[in-house]
C-alpha cells in the first residue's frame, strides 16, 4: 500500500524493468520508515524470480560506498543525498528514486543535449 501511495503506477513499472535487468537502484525519502515497505514491495513484484543482489533498505551514511559497487543493488537512503549531492557528482549508472517528488533518476547525463531525459516524472 505505501508503494502505490507515493509513486506512480509508470514509475513503478521503470523501477520493476530495472531490478530485473539487474540495475543499480537507491530508493530515496526523508521518511526511513517508507523506505523499508516501498523496497520489500518493490521485491515482491519480482516474484517469481529472486532479487540475488545487495538489499539494504536503510543504509547508513557510513557505508555509502556501497553505490560505486559494480553489481546489482537495492539500497535506502535519505533523500537528502539528492539535495546535498550534484547529479554530475553521483555515481554513473546508479538510478536514483525520489519517493517524495515522485521521480525516478535515471543515472545518465540530465544536462546533456536531451535535456530531462535522464529523469521521469508524475
Amino acid at each position: 500500500r505505501p508503494l502505490f501511495s507515493v509513486f506512480s503506477t509508470g514509475n513503478i513499472m521503470v523501477v520493476i524493468g530495472i531490478l530485473l535487468q539487474e540495475g543499480r537502484v537507491a530508493l530515496c525519502s526523508k521518511s526511513y520508515a517508507l523506505l523499508t515497505p516501498v523496497a520489500e514491495a518493490l521485491i515482491s513484484f519480482l516474484f517469481p524470480f529472486v532479487y540475488q543482489g545487495i538489499y539494504i533498505p536503510v543504509m547508513p551514511y557510513s557505508v555509502l560506498d556501497v553505490l560505486d559497487a559494480p553489481v546489482p543493488f537495492m539500497v535506502g537512503l535519505n533523500s537528502k543525498y539528492l539535495r546535498l549531492v550534484a547529479p554530475s557528482h553521483r555515481p554513473p549508472g546508479v538510478v536514483f528514486v525520489d519517493l517524495d517528488e515522485d521521480i525516478v533518476h535515471l543515472g545518465v547525463d540530465e544536462e546533456g543535449p536531451q535535456s530531462g531525459g535522464g529523469v521521469y516524472g508524475r
